[in-house]
């Protein structure tokens, strides 16, 4: 036995991703989540490290969720990530508390879904930035340039923005920067800083209001049709640090409007009408989510399966008041749920 260089190591990296996206498209796998994502790679791993000579299985560890990164062979890890679309995902956090000790270099193996491809990088160069939900974590984005890292703003390289034992003035510095002329605020203690720029709906484009009004009637239908928007509201604020002043107005300003359902035409409330108009976003957004973060916001036992258009189909026919809520959904339908996959 040998010591994992990092030639062989990207060697059993390569071949495990092309074993992998074989079988993907071979038996047409679609994983309902990150978890059975990365339990599918488990075995790939193994069944690729058992059949070199060089490297013992015994090097291999998998380390849970709990723990960053997900794999480790020796001195190198793998953090596993899953995309239902796109090359971007939100990483870990930027405090690496859970880091295993004795590794050095993380690679990505990262799988977006729509499209049965799976993309290898080291971890450094793909996060493009910092953003801020319950504490700061980096953005992944797997097609970033190697010199525009997150790291290239802070004159510094990730190792030793890892090893400072204190990064928060860094982060407070780089936040400032980042977002100049903007409002920024900070919570520190010695363990973490959420530092965020808070933004006024009002201050949003178009598309983005169309977006986050798809994300929020996708995650929140009992809230929405409910009347009841403390709970999206605070979502708004917590992952996109986003205040609205009117947030009722957001869903059922407009009054009335009449819209076609069926064979015949309705004057519905607005919060419906728009129902009918993002009904396609709202799908692509059941999609995107994974079923741990829906079941969460849905307050489904984790250990339920769910089909989450099937499961976001009944919690809207059971929270609103009008009975053809969901003919307003489908007919705002205009693609398959093939078109999507």
């Amino acid at each position: 036995m040998i010591e994992v260089t990092q030639e062989n190591f990207e060697e059993i990296l390569d071949k495990s991703k092309e074993k992998c996206e074989g079988i993907i498209n071979e038996k047409d796998i679609e994983f309902a989540s990150g978890m059975d994502f990365e339990d599918f790679t488990e075995d790939i791993f193994k069944n690729i490290i058992s059949n070199e000579d060089t490297i013992e299985l015994d090097l291999f560890s998998h380390h849970g969720p709990q723990k960053f990164p997900d794999f480790s062979l020796g001195r190198f890890g793998i953090e596993v990530k899953l995309s239902k679309k796109g090359w971007e995902s939100t990483g870990n956090s930027v405090y690496e508390g859970n880091r295993i000790d004795g590794v050095e270099e993380i690679y990505f193996f990262f799988l977006r879904q729509d499209e049965r491809k799976i993309k290898v990088r080291t971890y450094e160069h793909c996060l493009s930035d910092i953003v801020v939900t319950h504490s700061p974590r980096y953005h992944i984005d797997m097609n970033q340039k190697r010199e525009e890292s997150v790291f290239s703003g802070m004159d510094l390289n990730y190792k030793e923005f890892v090893e400072r034992s204190y990064p928060t003035p860094k982060l407070k510095e780089y936040m400032r920067e980042r977002y100049e002329g903007e409002e920024t605020w900070f919570i520190d203690s010695e363990e973490e800083v959420i530092s965020a720029t808070i933004k006024d709906w009002s201050s949003l484009d178009t598309e983005r209001k169309k977006d986050l009004r798809a994300e929020m009637y996708a995650l929140f239908p009992r809230e929405i049709f409910s009347s009841k928007f403390i709970r999206p509201a605070r979502y708004l604020l917590e992952q996109y640090q986003i205040i609205c002043h009117n947030f009722r107005d957001v869903f059922t300003a407009g009054g009335q409007q009449n819209i076609q359902i069926n064979d015949e035409r309705k004057s519905v409330p607005a919060v419906y009408g728009r129902l009918k108009d993002y009904a396609n976003m709202i799908r692509e957004k059941l999609l995107e989510f994974e079923n741990d973060v829906l079941k969460d916001e849905w307050n489904i036992p984790e250990e339920e399966e769910i089909e989450p258009e099937e499961r976001w189909i009944e919690i809207l026919a059971e929270y609103t008041q009008k009975e053809y809520a969901v003919d307003i959904y489908k007919s705002g339908l205009t693609r398959r749920m093939d078109d999507y996959l």
